[in-house]
């Protein structure tokens, strides 16, 4: 249900993006009309279509948007009602004395002002944001004192009007407080909230005029004043109409680890009110001039102390954040790489991680890549023996020793990988390879062996078998010593493993047999035929200080099979008797 509502506010926010923006446009025309006209009527009809413009643009956005805006609504009704109230009154000769009533009206306004915008910052944040309230507070209580004095200044002109003066002073001081919150410390700032917050800004200025320049009776002033208020007007409506006004209701995070200038200069400004206030009201002379410059000095002296504390702990918040950041990172490659046999996927996913962590341009370890890394700036680690781990950026980045050492993490962390796939590769091919001569052993060969009877037997073809045994090898050992004996076994390993083709099989089943499987149709006889003839000549030896050739013969026993009737027991069997058999035919011709 809810992302149905989302999608169909989106929607309805799709379909009138383009109809917000006649109001502001009509008001600018209003302003400039508001300006240029003489007193009188046009100015008091252009104010009043105005001010109930922006009410009735108010309640749209509550039809349209479903905005949480009500109270701003009705302040905006009221603050219009109590224009036509004043207009009406001044109009009539007999009321003009009466139009002071208004003034109820705009407070009542500027009170429910104050209320909607609070129901709106609760909206904004549903968790509680005591310190942007503080802020906020921190302002309002400036401006308070600011206005304190003019409105006891006027504390003789009657009670009512003491009252109504004390009454705006103190809201407009809140709703300065709360247009403070509203914009300086939310993460998300909608257009429709920094035209909300000029409206706040604009409200609280022409009240403030009235307070502060209540003796002024100027034709510009009073302009100056009505404009405000007008150009309140223009905001609020716009603000309430334009699209991102669906957003005004959503909760947005405070933001409240940083000081933005804006935050500090209000934040100087505030601590400034009190003393500046106590001074202006004593008698001026060269001392307490000095007195004033030093005060200033100091207060700005502190202000920068804490800008400097504050962006120390700022900047030892994002190392350890980095830091966290660079280890938990550390620990996933660590996982990756015992979990992963995969060694191309580690390599790519480090990469990957090096350039996420670091925001770098690009990275490259051991040759892979994820972007472009020549002629560009960076650090590079070595990894193993031979190896490198390379970050680059485009930036004038500055590389730090935390940065440097994360990279060295990641690249001990790589060659640990690559050197325990290399150990375990290696008890892999120990486990299935003769130490001696590198060629497959029992093991290996049977699986083999396997292999190619399950194809024949598939594919019908036809699979067969040379068990070779080394004729006079015994004598080799006893004439020249085992040492000898490993140094011909390893070239005659070499010599049968030229002769025989990339599918063919080539092992050592024993101390000095040899067994090859030929899968398909090649010629076994013509493979042993090779075999015998390369086996043939003799094999340089070490005797003692000197050399001498070692002889060594060989009896090749075929066995082939086709199709179904391929049996990898029986193929060994009939291959090593058919061996034997030709052992004992070369026995008896050299009779």
């Amino acid at each position: 249900m809810r992302n149905k509502s989302v999608v169909k506010t989106a929607a309805v926010a799709l379909r009138a993006a383009r109809s917000w923006a006649w109001f502001p446009a009509a008001g600018l025309v209003a302003l400039i009309v508001f300006a240029v006209a003489s007193p009188g009527l046009l100015r008091s009809v252009t104010f009043t279509i105005v001010s109930l413009g922006a009410a009735i643009t108010g309640a749209l956005a509550i039809r349209r948007w479903r905005a949480p805006v009500r109270g701003l609504v009705a302040a905006l009704t009221l603050c219009a009602i109590s224009d036509v109230v004043w207009y009406v009154l001044s109009a009539v000769p007999g009321l003009v004395a009466y139009r002071d009533l208004s003034r109820a009206g705009y407070l009542a306004g500027l009170a429910t002002a104050a209320v909607g915008t609070l129901r709106l910052l609760r909206l904004r944040t549903p968790e509680g944001d005591r310190e942007g309230f503080v802020d906020g507070a921190i302002v309002a209580t400036a401006v308070a004192l600011v206005l304190w004095h003019p409105t006891v200044a006027q504390a003789g002109v009657g009670d009512f009007k003491a009252a109504t003066i004390g009454a705006f002073a103190l809201l407009v001081a809140a709703i300065a407080g709360m247009a403070f919150r509203l914009l300086f410390t939310d993460i998300v700032r909608l257009p429709s909230t920094w035209l909300l917050f000029a409206a706040l800004v604009l409200l609280a200025a022409g009240a403030l005029s009235g307070i502060m320049l209540p003796a002024v009776k100027s034709a510009a002033v009073g302009l100056l004043i009505d404009s405000s208020y007008l150009a309140a007007y223009v905001c609020a409506g716009t603000a309430l109409l334009h699209p991102s006004g669906v957003g005004l209701g959503d909760s947005s995070p405070s933001l409240v680890a940083g000081l933005p200038l804006a935050r500090l200069v209000a934040f100087g400004a505030a601590l400034l009110v009190a003393p500046v206030l106590a001074y202006s009201s004593l008698e001026f002379t060269a001392l307490r001039a000095v007195e004033a410059v030093a005060g200033l000095v100091l207060v700005a002296l502190v202000m920068r102390r804490l800008v400097g504390l504050l962006y120390e702990r700022e900047t030892a918040r994002r190392e350890l954040h980095a830091l966290a950041d660079q280890q938990t990172t550390v620990a996933r490659l660590g996982h990756l790489a015992l979990a992963d046999p995969d060694l191309p996927r580690l390599l790519e996913q480090t990469a990957a991680e090096v350039v996420r962590t670091l925001g770098c341009e690009a990275c490259e370890v051991l040759g892979v890549r994820t972007g472009r890394v020549e002629d560009l700036p960076g650090v590079e680690v070595a990894v193993g023996e031979g190896g490198v781990l390379r970050a680059v950026t485009t930036e004038d980045h500055e590389w730090t020793d935390g940065e440097r050492t994360f990279l060295q993490a990641v690249a001990h962390l790589l060659a640990s990988a690559i050197e325990r796939r290399r150990q375990e590769d290696e008890v892999h091919r120990l486990a299935l390879h003769d130490p001696l001569t590198g060629l497959p052993n029992r093991i290996l060969l049977i699986d083999r062996l396997r292999q190619a009877v399950a194809a024949a037997r598939r594919e019908g073809g036809r699979v067969s078998v040379l068990f070779c045994d080394l004729d006079g090898f015994k004598h080799v050992n006893d004439t020249f010593g085992h040492a000898a004996g490993d140094t011909v076994l390893v070239a005659l390993a070499e010599r049968m493993r030229q002769q025989v083709r990339a599918s063919d099989t080539l092992a050592r089943f024993a101390g000095d047999e040899f067994i090859i499987v030929v899968p398909g149709a090649a010629d076994p006889a013509d493979l042993a035929e090779r075999v015998a003839a390369a086996l043939r000549h003799p094999i340089k030896v070490r005797r003692g200080d000197g050399v001498a050739d070692a002889h060594v013969g060989v009896s090749i026993g075929i066995a082939t099979a086709a199709g179904i009737e391929a049996d990898p027991d029986l193929l060994l069997h009939d291959a090593d008797a058919a061996m034997y058999r030709r052992k004992q035919e070369r026995r008896v011709a050299a009779g």
